[in-house]
């Protein structure tokens, strides 16, 4: 009988108790990498953890499998945190959804048709800037770069002009300035719009100091490639933190290298700062018909539709966010690159304020950092640092302030709500592997031929509601067909029908019947699967 996840959703509270009642806030690098060596040594059986490549400033890039018996021809699904270094949640999220599978109470039963293979932190890098004593959202690595083609390297990085330990804004009283304050919240800063009438008094910088007096600011800290950039579906060359070339990075290299050699890949999960699920891709005709594909196929919008309906009915959907490409992004890379059905999402948006308590006069001026203050606001949340008048040297005829909101703070929340976070992604992830193409035969028929004559027929039957494969993956020839073969005892002989032969793809839901003719007696054996969908397997005696 197939397993099904949902009937131990009640037991989800009691997985994630634990951990909340230790775990008051987000992990640091050493914490997760403790945190995974723990699991491994209380699991054993099914978890296994190894590094596949150490980043420029030594962190090693863990790779987490749980899975049991032959966990290269069972479906996985890999899931994928720390792309982006700013986007701290989906570290941790990454990491809880590891622990809470690998002591999932029925554990046994989920594996074994199913391997998970996660990589909590792609980026260690850049996400331990969070964890510094000097905070600011970073998304580099460390390697040493040349960031803006200078000749010198990171002698233009932030400086903390008020000694908060924080880098935030500074806003420069001036006429010739495009921002201006927003009308209802002095705190936030917007752009001027001269053709409504507004004008600007600021300047608006990241906080800091022209240290290479090249009239720009902060333009070249400590770091490094963007890991989030560097992959190869539409490299953008050139550009802040894309690297010299694609995949230029240890950590890019090292993910993909793997993933191209682990075939039972059907489906890539990436916590990042983009969301196809709430905002799903589409198929659109140009795109998908150029040289050189820059929309999914057709044949797969309705996966990616479903999958967004069953994430849309999961997860609470009030004031969602949507989906922007990424260039050189690694969720565009797992599907366009990859040929895999690639789901990413932020897992968290800044939630709705009542209407009462939001002013009117802003109508037309949107702000996102208005929309979180008032939020953070109204929960208590210490996420603004006041504005603070400071000496800065570059502009002594000048008022300028530093403040704003903490680094951070937008796309990670207060960790007392992660944990609620976590769960409902932990039973989209389980109802989403409930999808996975499943291959099994039915309505077997052995029918007498007469004269030691046997017609053998039956339907290959996929009843999981994915195909086996993308229609890209069938398309490239990457991802591997349905492989069908049938052998017979040497004294046998397959008359009609051929003993190997492959599917290139079987939709959800769909069959095909197959047919031979078999002359004597003995054993007969079928498989037909691929490593993404699984396999179905059928032996029978014939006298």
């Amino acid at each position: 009988m197939k397993y099904s996840f949902l009937s131990s959703l009640l037991l989800m509270p009691l997985l994630f108790f634990s951990s909340a009642v230790a775990q008051e806030s987000y992990r640091s690098y050493q914490d997760m990498t403790e945190a995974l060596q723990d699991l491994e040594s209380e699991h054993s059986e099914i978890v296994s953890l190894q590094s596949i490549a150490t980043s420029p400033g030594g962190h090693d890039i863990w790779h987490v499998t749980i899975g049991s018996g032959d966990v290269a021809n069972k479906p996985a699904l890999a899931i994928v945190g720390g792309v982006d270094g700013v986007h701290i949640l989906g570290i941790e999220m990454a990491l809880k959804l590891t622990e809470s599978l690998a002591g999932h109470a029925n554990i046994n039963q989920i594996l074994e048709n199913q391997v998970f293979h996660i990589f909590p932190n792609l980026n260690p890098d850049a996400s331990e800037q969070y964890f510094s004593d000097l905070r600011y959202e970073r998304s580099v690595n460390s390697k040493n770069t040349d960031l803006d083609r200078d000749g010198s390297l990171s002698e233009d990085p932030y400086n903390d002009l008020n000694g908060d330990g924080l880098i935030t804004m500074m806003r420069i009283e001036d006429a010739t300035g495009g921002w201006m304050l927003h009308p209802d919240d002095n705190r936030v800063m917007v752009e001027a719009d001269p053709l409504k009438s507004q004008r600007g008094t600021f300047r608006l910088l990241t906080e800091g100091r022209d240290n290479d007096e090249d009239g720009h600011y902060n333009e070249d800290p400590n770091g490094g490639v963007n890991i989030n950039k560097n992959f190869t579906y539409q490299h953008p060359s050139f550009e802040y933190g894309a690297g010299e070339f694609p995949v230029s990075e240890a950590e890019n290299r090292a993910l993909a290298d793997l993933m191209f050699d682990t075939f039972n890949i059907y489906a890539v999960l990436t916590f990042s700062p983009n969301n196809n699920l709430s905002d799903p891709w589409q198929y659109s005709r140009s795109d998908a018909s150029k040289r050189v594909i820059t929309g999914i196929l057709e044949g797969d919008e309705g996966v990616f539709q479903s999958v967004s309906d069953l994430y849309k009915d999961v997860v609470p959907q009030e004031n969602a966010s949507g989906y922007s490409l990424q260039q050189g992004g690694f969720p565009e890379w797992a599907y366009f690159h990859y040929a895999r059905y690639s789901f990413t999402t932020d897992g968290w948006w800044i939630p709705e304020v009542a209407e009462d308590s939001v002013g009117q006069s802003n109508r037309g001026l949107e702000s996102d950092e208005l929309d979180y203050l008032r939020w953070s606001d109204s929960e208590g949340v210490d996420s603004f640092t006041d504005w603070q008048q400071v000496d800065h040297p570059d502009f002594p005829d000048h008022v300028v302030e530093v403040g704003g909101i903490k680094p951070f703070a937008m796309t990670t929340p207060p960790y007392s709500m992660v944990d609620s976070l976590a769960n409902i992604h932990l039973e989209f992830v389980e109802r989403l592997t409930e999808m996975k193409a499943d291959l099994v035969f039915e309505n077997i028929q052995l029918e007498d031929a007469g004269r030691n004559l046997t017609r053998i027929t039956l339907d290959l039957h996929n009843r999981g509601s994915l195909p086996t494969s993308t229609e890209l993956g069938t398309r490239t020839k990457w991802v591997r067909p349905v492989n069908v073969e049938l052998t017979a005892d040497d004294e046998m002989q397959i008359l009609s029908g051929r003993p190997k032969f492959q599917i290139d793809r079987l939709m959800g839901g769909e069959s095909q019947q197959i047919t031979w003719l078999i002359s004597g007696s003995g054993s007969v054996s079928l498989s037909a699967g691929n490593p993404s969908a699984g396999f179905a397997t059928f032996q029978q005696t014939i006298r």
